[in-house]
This record gives structure tokens, C-alpha cells and sequence, in this order.
């Protein structure tokens, strides 16, 4: 083994070592990282307020008994519920988006340095 191919073996290794670290990577980080405990409980929070509101706003908008202003207001406090929940889901989901990208994306930049490694041990091996 010449010394270019000793440092082609070093950069597979090296490659492999992080592709490993991207499959442990989840495991060692805590579950709230990327979504906290507080994040969980408002998004829940969002989502019943959003179920209420929704329930409410039908009831008022369909009875005979309540005036303009209150189905104004219905309408209102629906939409306001709508955009917390947007807001609180689409945090969720860049969580869960974080959560299992960042390590695929650090197993394929692995893959990729030892592709490379084994490109440059290929190209330097001795002519037999």
C-alpha cells in the first residue's frame, strides 16, 4: 500500500465513522431538541382551542337567535384559532423535518467522503 493510498483508506474510514455517527446521531440527542415539552403542550392546546372554536362558530352561525355581531366575532375568534394552529403545526412539522434530515443528510455527506476515498484508492492503486 503506497502512501496515496494510505490516505485514501484514512478518508474512508473517516467517511464511514461519519455515516455512522448520522445512524447513532438520533439516539443521542434528547427528544427535545428539536420540540420541547412546551411546544407539545401548546400545539395540543392549539388543536382543542381550534376544535372548540370551530364547534362554537357553526352553532352560532346556524342559529336563528344570535345577531351580527356575535357571528362577526365567531368568525373572528375561529380564524384566530386557525392561525395558531398554522403557526404551532407548522413548528411541528420543522421539527420532525430537522429531526430526520440533519441526520440523513450526515450519513450521505459520509457516504460521500468515502466514495471519494475509494475513488482516489482506486486511482492510486499499483499497476500489477
Amino acid at each position: 500500500m503506497n502512501k496515496k493510498q494510505s490516505v485514501a483508506f484514512v478518508i474512508i474510514l473517516t467517511g464511514m465513522l461519519i455515516s455512522v455517527s448520522g445512524a447513532i446521531l438520533p439516539r443521542l440527542f434528547p427528544q427535545d431538541v428539536f420540540w420541547s415539552e412546551t411546544q407539545a403542550k401548546q400545539q395540543s392546546q392549539a388543536a382543542a382551542r381550534l376544535h372548540q372554536e370551530t364547534f362554537e362558530a357553526a352553532e352560532i352561525q346556524h342559529s336563528k337567535e344570535t345577531t351580527r355581531e356575535e357571528k362577526d366575532h365567531a368568525a373572528q375568534e375561529l380564524a384566530a384559532a386557525k392561525e395558531k394552529f398554522r403557526v404551532s403545526r407548522e413548528a411541528l412539522e420543522e421539527a420532525q423535518f430537522w429531526r430526520s434530515t440533519l441526520p440523513r443528510g450526515i450519513r450521505w455527506f459520509g457516504a460521500g467522503i468515502a466514495a471519494v476515498g475509494a475513488i482516489i484508492w482506486f486511482a492510486f492503486r499499483p499497476a500489477d
